[in-house]
């Protein structure tokens, strides 16, 4: 079997396929489906006329029945619930600053660039930032117009970090 080549858009993406065909078992209800038989051609044209997909859309990952990391026999069943950034509220976070509950992954990852992205998977807790990280992280916060109270947990520069930390996750 060759490598069939996927164009969309003007770009080329090859896909390696390997020499046997991929054999993918579906359940319903329990039960095995074959899978159908898809028409190249019309999949093609299908894929063409899809209109762009926004990141938040793409439903991310937000709970599973046996934990990340953990190695599961061959045809183990795992409960996986996805669900797009943009349904998934704040406030479903173990730790949040209070003023973001009510919004979704989407509306506080917005101000999150790929720097920032960095800044917070490279630090734990927000003492662990440079001044200039700080100021990083005090500016998207500032974009996000909440109120620090150092005095409140839910409130202070820390919570929000940690908000911040989690919902990069969901980016």
């Amino acid at each position: 079997m060759s490598n069939p080549i996927i164009t969309k858009l003007g770009s080329q993406i090859a896909v390696d396929v390997g020499d046997k065909p991929v054999r993918t078992t579906v359940l319903r209800d329990g039960r095995e489906v074959k899978a159908p038989v898809l028409d190249t051609g019309r999949v093609v044209e299908f894929i063409d006329k899809l209109p762009p997909v926004n990141r938040f859309s793409i439903p991310r990952v937000l709970s599973q029945g046996i934990p990340a990391g953990v190695k599961v026999a061959r045809g183990t069943v795992v409960d996986i619930t996805c669900v797009p950034a943009t349904s998934i509220k704040v406030s479903l976070l173990e730790t949040s600053h209070v003023a973001l509950r009510t919004r979704t992954v989407a509306d506080v990852a917005n101000v999150i660039n790929d720097d920032l992205a960095g800044v917070l998977a490279a630090h734990e807790s927000s003492s662990q930032l440079t001044d200039a990280e700080h100021n990083q992280v005090q500016t998207a916060i500032g974009q996000l117009d909440i109120t620090i109270d150092n005095t409140q947990a839910d409130r202070s520069f820390e919570t929000a970090f940690q908000t911040l930390r989690d919902v990069q996750v969901f980016r």
